[in-house]
């Protein structure tokens, strides 16, 4: 009876550095780490992968340091590069003392060409890298090598590519790390925009430098700067506006038309706040009283709290709204209560997003669109809604045409859909869009049903039927998409207006 053999065994027998004759064996896996040096110098990657793993563990020492010696003499990028990964990914103490004497840096990837020059302190041959070496410099600030970090703040002073203190830059703007930042101001780094450098000469509070470059009054350069800084950068920014004291400064870079100019919907919430509070600081109670105007509820709540906080009073001319707008503002929270009222009704439990909402007619019943389904409420007995489906994916549009009898719904599923009310049965499905249907709008007689869709045309249908009336194309020349957007008929019924995205 012929015995199965063992799959494990007759691996264990390939490899050439694992026998279990005590004697024999040791002689045999040295031979056979020299056999594999061998190939490992001429460039065979499975012979440096081989010497590589006995390095990191095998259990005779002898062997161990042949491979060690061996894998000193490479030659070939490919076994370099197997040597350095591995010990990136172990930082295995055998593994580096073979490195840190055969002193390789791989040409790449470029991660581990940063990391061995560092841990060689080879940081020149990182000073000339272009951008591509800024991200795994930032890394390695933190790496658990306390050789590694210094190094890495080392070469991170020497760049001298102008894309890499260019990237490195834009990193310091969207941190404000200090450790960065001391290595920007004395290795003297600067942006080489004129916009740029007006944004990091304010951020970094270096007042002098800023006020040479940027010295007009609306602040073009700051200005520019801003509007191209990414979202990170822009709370840096902000951070910075609030303690420096210098609102006039910063509401002209928050401006399209020059300094107090500020166009409400270009302004986001924080800016608003930076303003308020350069603002108070300097004691401009006038332009913080003229902020209430054009700030969002909560900023002018309180602006208004900060006003009072001052004993400030406006014009007697202004008495009257300023002592509505005292009273409307609550004692306490953020929210200035300027139109009074109470929740009547609150449809919950919807399970995703409600892209489109129609009352139908006179009467308390409510169409809503919610994900690929038609929901119709009675907003009067608060029985569960009914539910209308068919379409496969989101519906975009809902429309009731005039008599109340018909319902239409435009999806992105190419189609529109015609329901009967109040029953809610289908009644057809219109089909001829290329693309997402965005938009309905209906004549005042209900008899032509238009459709707007993302593929640049508008469909006419004949209502109750659902032909196909017509095709209006509205691309635009030179332009990548014409997608309408939203259709309106004007009340007399003899103009149709759309509007798309371009």
């Amino acid at each position: 009876m012929r015995r199965r053999s063992d799959p494990g065994k007759r691996k264990r027998e390939r490899n050439p550095l694992h026998s279990n004759a005590p004697i024999i064996g040791r002689w045999l896996r040295l031979r056979a780490a020299r056999r594999l040096a061998v190939k490992a110098k001429a460039g065979n990657q499975t012979a440096a992968a081989l010497l590589t793993e006995a390095v990191l563990g095998h259990r005779d020492p002898e062997v161990r340091a042949e491979a060690a010696r061996a894998l000193e003499g490479l030659e070939t990028a490919g076994t370099i590069s197997i040597v350095c990964s591995k010990w990136a990914d172990t930082r295995n103490e055998h593994l580096e003392e073979t490195l840190l004497r055969a002193k390789y840096i791989p040409q790449t990837p470029v991660f581990l060409r940063v990391l061995t020059a560092l841990k060689l302190e080879r940081e020149e041959v990182l000073s000339e890298m272009d951008d591509l070496v800024v991200e795994p410099l930032l890394s390695a600030c933190s790496d658990p090598d306390p050789a590694i970090r210094n190094s890495a703040y080392r070469a991170l002073a020497g760049l001298k590519n102008p894309a890499a203190i260019a990237a490195f830059l834009r990193h310091l703007m969207s941190t404000a790390e200090p450790d960065f930042l001391k290595i920007a101001l004395e290795s003297g780094f600067e942006p080489e925009d004129p916009a740029e450098r007006a944004l990091f000469f304010f951020m970094t509070e270096q007042w002098e430098k800023y006020e040479l470059l940027d010295f007009q009054e609306n602040r073009p350069l700051l200005r520019r700067g801003y509007a191209a800084a990414s979202e990170a950068a822009r709370r840096v920014f902000l951070s910075v506006a609030r303690r420096s004291g210098r609102p006039t400064i910063v509401s002209a870079a928050l401006s399209h038309h020059g300094p107090r100019r500020v166009k409400a919907r270009d302004m986001e919430f924080a800016e608003w706040e930076a303003v308020a509070a350069g603002l108070e600081r300097e004691k401009n109670w006038e332009d913080l009283w003229r902020l209430c105007f054009l700030a969002p509820a909560p900023v002018a709540a309180e602006v208004i709290g900060l006003l009072e906080k001052a004993s400030w009073s406006p014009p007697e001319h202004e008495t009257a709204p300023w002592e509505e707008l005292r009273r409307l503002r609550p004692r306490e929270g953020r929210k200035l209560a300027l139109v009074p009222g109470s929740l009547l009704k609150s449809l919950e439990g919807l399970a995703d997003q409600v892209h489109s909402l129609r009352m139908i007619g006179n009467e308390m019943r409510l169409a809503g669109a919610i994900w690929n389904t038609v929901r119709i409420w009675d907003l009067a007995d608060g029985r569960a809604p009914q539910t209308l489906h068919g379409h496969t994916w989101s519906v975009t549009d809902l429309l009731v045409a005039p008599g109340e009898r018909l319902l239409a719904s435009a999806s992105k599923d190419r189609t529109v859909k015609l329901w009967t009310l109040p029953r809610g049965n289908l009644l057809k499905t219109l089909r001829g869009h290329r693309d997402w249907i965005s938009c309905l709008a209906v004549n005042p007689e209900g008899t032509i049903l238009a459709s707007g869709s993302k593929d640049s045309t508008i469909r006419l249908w004949s209502l109750p039927g659902g032909k196909h009336l017509q095709t209006l194309s509205v691309t635009s020349p030179g332009r990548d998409s014409s997608w309408v957007l939203c259709l309106k008929v004007t009340p007399d019924g003899r103009f149709l207006v759309s509007g798309s995205k371009d």
